[in-house]
């Protein structure tokens, strides 16, 4: 920085860039500039490399990713020129990008005094709302499926006052990478015989798809909802913002079965790509594994920045195993509940007897062990800690691309308060499986714990991108969590009302943050039926030790606690 600044007045001008006609059509350079800047004024500058930016702005996480961020890093500049050539001609202080570096650069500007802009960001011209711009944008409504376009335009060609007229556009956000979503498999053979193999591939697909680099992949549990549903893939990538769909069927009898596979384009609402496979079943796990291989081989073929894979490789061999392990995993929610802890325990146990040389069954134990430890039900929780990590070092042994041992790894050490390695074996786990939701929460909650709520909020978002429609997931209570701690408190119950109104668990960890949320809206009558809620439902559950054992700041702590004891005392 070559002037001291006030950050704040930084922030503001910051503000000005982001809402420019410039940068309102690209939401990845906004977050782009958004979070060096934020980095930066937050003293974390010497965080800003190629990786980082990689990860935590596009969600990439392989070290091939650091061209990504090379190219976008040379728009970013490139529109920043525009911008200080144009509508930010006047302004007094430069947000800049110097070559060989990814941190921003600000610098005060002489301006004469009644040239100054003002920081508040300013409503396009109203002449730009003419007539015809307004048939233009109906024809592109009525001719086209891509409501992003609608909705970019439509934020980009109205004033404030002519969108608060109106009501809001029904647009999906343009993903800034490939997003896929995979419809069950559908079986069409003449007797209904292959719907255990249409399942099967559809989740094998969505698995091997999963370990690619190249496109984000919607989680299977977001897709069983459209199982025996006529739903097209318009549709679809409306409801999910999906990019493109994979849908495929099963004909023929058991002896001679036709596999027929398409990737439609949403926004096009063109089939890209088209496959048919004849197959006799012999064994039916050995065919969906190399089905699942051929078809996205075919799907990747369709990607230009289709990047190496990374070769997916399964120990497990037992079908039976491998259902109660895909069950257990999705049945562990919520994690508090210390009765449905025992009973993943044992499942996972049974995954270990039936297939002992599978990572994942250790990998879902050491998860229980963690999770004893870290809500609180344990009476030898640094012992329960080490057994997590023992567990997971076993996982990892086996398989060392698994991703879910360190997400085992991550609570055990935020059992025993150590904060920096928690969040290391949770990079870990999202770079070895960059589709995890899961992961992505879990790396969500860390930095909110770490005292970085925004970038909390950032990752929440990111795995109810991968999957969004799925009841029994944490990801909308992380993000209400996120919200709080930022200070968006109505953000926060929003957020919160939706995680309960799709089904999901009045956990423990909700009930808390229910309360201390409607106490800071000044909602006091609904704030005290909630915390009654939580001391009825939840006798056991010690929530000031929870809160002060996992929060790393003390400001963190009061910001739950203080509310939280006022409603106590009354």
């Amino acid at each position: 920085m070559r002037t001291a600044i006030d950050p704040e007045r930084i922030r503001a001008y910051l503000k000005r860039i982001l809402s420019s006609r410039g940068f309102l059509g690209s939401p990845r350079l906004q977050d782009f500039l958004q979070y060096v800047v934020n980095e930066t004024l937050e003293g974390r500058k010497d965080r800003i490399k190629g990786f980082t930016v990689a990860l935590e702005v596009f969600q990439r996480a392989h070290a091939e990713d650091s061209t990504v961020v090379r190219v976008e890093a040379a728009r970013l500049r490139r529109h920043l020129d525009d911008y200080y050539a144009d509508e930010g001609s006047r302004d007094e202080i430069h947000i800049t990008i110097p070559k060989g570096t990814y941190a921003p650069s600000f610098e005060r500007v002489a301006v004469p005094e009644g040239e100054r802009q003002s920081t508040r960001p300013k409503a396009p011209p109203r002449h730009r709302r003419i007539i015809p711009t307004r048939i233009w944008l109906a024809a592109v409504a009525s001719l086209t499926s891509v409501g992003a376009v609608v909705g970019v335009l439509w934020l980009a060609l109205s004033t404030e006052e002519d969108r608060a007229a109106r009501p809001p556009a029904p647009a999906v956000a343009v993903p800034s990478r490939p997003v896929i979503a995979v419809l069950p498999f559908e079986d069409m053979t003449v007797a209904k015989t292959a719907d255990s193999l249409a399942a099967g591939l559809t989740e094998d697909v969505i698995t091997s798809l999963s370990t690619r680099t190249f496109a984000d992949v919607i989680a299977l549990s977001s897709m069983v909802m459209f199982k025996g549903k006529a739903v097209s893939p318009q549709q679809v990538g409306h409801d999910l913002t999906a990019s493109h769909v994979v849908q495929g069927s099963i004909r023929g009898e058991l002896a001679k079965l036709r596999f027929t596979v398409q990737l439609v384009d949403t926004q096009k609402g063109l089939a890209v790509w088209a496959e048919r496979f004849d197959r006799e079943l012999d064994d039916e796990l050995e065919l969906q594994d190399q089905l699942a291989r051929e078809i996205v081989e075919g799907l990747s073929s369709n990607f230009a920045e289709q990047e190496a894979a990374i070769s997916e490789h399964r120990q497990l061999t037992d079908p039976e195993a491998f259902a109660l392990y895909k069950q257990t995993l999705n049945q562990i929610t919520p994690q508090s509940d210390a009765s449905r802890n025992r009973l993943a325990r044992l499942a996972f146990e049974r995954v270990i007897e039936m297939a002992p040389n599978f990572a994942g069954g250790y990998a879902g134990v050491a998860y229980t062990y963690a999770f004893r430890a870290f809500f609180g039900n344990s009476a030898s929780p640094d012992a329960d800690a080490r057994k997590a990590l023992e567990l997971a070092e076993k996982a990892t042994s086996i398989d060392d691309r698994l991703g879910l041992p360190y997400g085992a790894k991550a609570y055990a050490h935020l059992a025993f308060r150590d904060f920096d390695a928690a969040l290391a074996a949770s990079t870990n786990a999202i770079t070895l499986q960059p589709n995890a939701a899961r992961s992505f929460a879990l790396h969500a909650f860390l930095h909110i714990v770490n005292g970085e709520a925004a970038r909390g909020a950032d990752f929440a978002k990111r795995a109810l991108q991968l999957d969004p429609l799925a009841a029994r997931t944490p990801y909308l209570n992380i993000l209400s969590i996120a919200y709080f701690h930022n200070g968006e408190y109505e953000k926060a119950l929003q957020a919160k009302l939706r995680h309960f109104e799709r089904g999901s668990a009045h956990s423990a960890t909700a009930q808390v943050y229910l309360a201390a949320t409607y106490a800071a809206l000044g909602r006091l009558d609904e704030a005290r039926a909630a915390f009654e809620h939580l001391n009825r439902r939840h006798a056991g559950f010690n929530w000031e030790d929870w809160i002060r054992r996992n929060f790393r700041q003390e400001r963190d702590v009061e910001l739950v606690l203080r509310p939280l004891r006022d409603l106590a005392a009354k």
